[in-house]
């Protein structure tokens, strides 16, 4: 005999429920589906944003790269002058004029970016201090600007010498604070996720010349 409840027997309940149970389940399988991609946009989107913002950050920055002071005894190691800069392969530090809020005058600062392992932490980081704190040799406080970064790697560009040939490309810079800072460098970024974004940065007060010859052995 079956029990009516309300004009449906039992059976039809326990299928009707049965049924509902299932949507339901294919409801929350879809919806944790979209979130989890929906989570993956919002990463990937997030992850874009901070590679465009240290690239932009980078290029604005060797914009105003200048030779601060030319005399080779000005820079050093010991305290009183200032460190030497650098344009390596895999390191770059300058004297850059900085641009400060509205309404404020700009300021030289020496900057440094470098990518490597510090405090557990891997990623592209930025040093900024003043010349006086560099003159000091005060050790400068770092900065994490791109956390996804594995490698840094740079190029930078010099005249053939044949005028018809393209530019040359050379991992170092030499003598940045007698010859003059470099027009154009190649900057390459590997993140950690094996993706690689490359960007050809000017430095207006730069120079191009001839790859200096190597001294014979």
């Amino acid at each position: 005999m079956l029990v009516r409840a309300g004009g449906f027997t039992f059976v039809e309940l326990l299928i009707a429920s049965v049924m509902i149970s299932i949507m339901f389940l294919g409801l929350t399988t879809h919806l944790a589906g979209g979130m989890r991609v929906w989570h993956r946009v919002t990463e990937t989107s997030e992850s874009l944003q901070r590679q465009r913002m240290a690239l932009e950050r980078l290029q604005r920055e060797l914009a105003g790269a200048i030779v601060y002071d030319r005399r080779p005894e000005s820079y050093g190691e010991q305290s009183g002058v200032l460190p030497s800069l650098a344009f390596e392969e895999d390191a770059l530090r300058w004297i850059s004029v900085v641009a400060t809020q509205a309404r404020q005058p700009a300021r030289v600062r020496m900057l440094s970016y470098t990518c490597g392992q510090r405090e557990g932490e891997r990623g592209l980081r930025r040093t900024s201090q003043s010349i006086g704190e560099a003159r000091s040799q005060q050790a400068p406080a770092s900065q994490l600007v791109l956390p996804e970064c594995e490698t840094l790697s740079l190029r930078y560009a010099f005249l053939p010498q044949d005028e018809s040939a393209p530019l040359e490309w050379d991992t170092r810079w030499p003598d940045p604070e007698k010859e003059g800072l470099p027009r154009l460098m190649a900057v390459s970024i590997e993140l950690t996720s094996g993706r690689r974004i490359q960007q050809i940065v000017m430095i207006p007060s730069g120079v191009l010349k001839q790859r200096p010859a190597e001294s014979p052995s």
